[in-house]
């Protein structure tokens, strides 16, 4: 007998000790810079007061939502929307962590056994070209949220952005060897919201809590007045 699907219950980050440190010190943050760590640091960019406040909208309903409607049974909730602000939001940078290693996968790394010889990330037994799963680890611990900038990885050697320009001008991209060949193209392999959530929580946000049916997303709501009247509806 199976068991039955997980249900999916949307983040509220108002509730995370990381939100409420944010939430109660980044004003003073913003004040002392300047005295503190300029310095070291190099000045105050206004965009950062941007990311900083977005977080903070992050998951309200107030600032906009989507509907998500069972199509068997009509049950629907509210999902609240991202702010879409990689490394500083630890929901939606996670989320990204999950395109990138995919996108590595599928549009940068060749069909062949990997290591990182004399590279201090990784260095086990080679991953096999038919381990998806190790390939993926691998691509987003390169850019998980807790490495500093200075420390960063991205790409090197043969897979860097100077190196894939050179081969793809000269039509030599896919001149070694490879022992499996690429399937589909890369776009089938782009992940949809639904797909990412259920990747990374092991459950799926478009399976409905009362029938278990497949629901859809069917709108987005971000008109301020609509917000309010519908929030208001619902007495949230």
């Amino acid at each position: 007998m199976s068991l039955p699907a997980a249900i999916y219950h949307q983040r509220n980050p108002q509730d995370s000790d990381y939100y409420r440190c944010v939430e109660d010190y980044c004003e003073t943050f913003v004040q002392i810079y300047d005295d503190h760590f300029s310095r070291q640091y190099g000045f105050w960019r206004p965009y950062l007061e941007k990311v900083i406040y977005r977080y903070l909208d992050c998951g309200d309903m107030h600032n906009g939502f989507a509907r998500v409607k069972c199509k068997n049974w009509g049950h629907e909730y509210l999902l609240a929307l991202s702010c879409k602000r990689h490394h500083f939001c630890p929901s939606y940078h996670q989320k990204r962590v999950v395109e990138f290693s995919e996108w590595v996968c599928t549009d940068v790394l060749k069909k062949i056994p990997h290591r990182y010889p004399g590279f201090n990330v990784f260095c086990g037994n080679r991953i096999s070209p038919r381990d998806e799963t190790a390939m993926e680890n691998l691509a987003r611990y390169i850019i998980r949220a807790s490495f500093s900038q200075e420390r960063m990885v991205r790409y090197y050697g043969y897979y860097s952005n100077v190196s894939r320009g050179k081969r793809k001008e000269a039509g030599a991209d896919d001149v070694i060897p490879c022992i499996l060949e690429p399937q589909g193209n890369s776009k089938t392999f782009r992940r949809s919201w639904a797909r990412l959530i259920e990747k990374i929580y092991e459950v799926d946000p478009l399976v409905c809590p009362r029938c278990r049916g497949t629901m859809r997303i069917i709108s987005f709501i971000e008109d301020r007045q609509v917000i309010r009247a519908i929030l208001e509806h619902l007495g949230l």
